[in-house]
């Protein structure tokens, strides 16, 4: 395992959200080049969204969700919020 691609997973154990990681990770890793700045923004994306552990969730929906985090976190001024 790459350095970056156990960097990927920690962005997910430290936000708890380590039952994700063992069901996209592989899939969110090879789909997506994360690059620095996205790395950051999954980051607070996974302290702000809630995943039922018990819950089917899809890459696709994932990525839908992160997506729109992303845009409003790079087009609006999101420094306001406390996370």
């Amino acid at each position: 395992m790459q350095n970056d691609e156990v960097n990927f997973e920690q962005v997910f154990t430290f936000a708890g959200h380590a039952h994700l990681y063992e069901r996209l990770g592989s899939k969110l890793w090879i789909y997506q080049h994360w690059s620095e700045e996205e790395l950051h923004i999954l980051e607070l994306f996974l302290q702000v969204y809630g995943f039922n552990e018990d819950q089917t969730l899809f890459m696709d929906d994932f990525l839908y969700h992160f997506r729109i985090f992303k845009n409003m976190h790079q087009y609006h001024d999101m420094s306001r919020y406390p996370f």
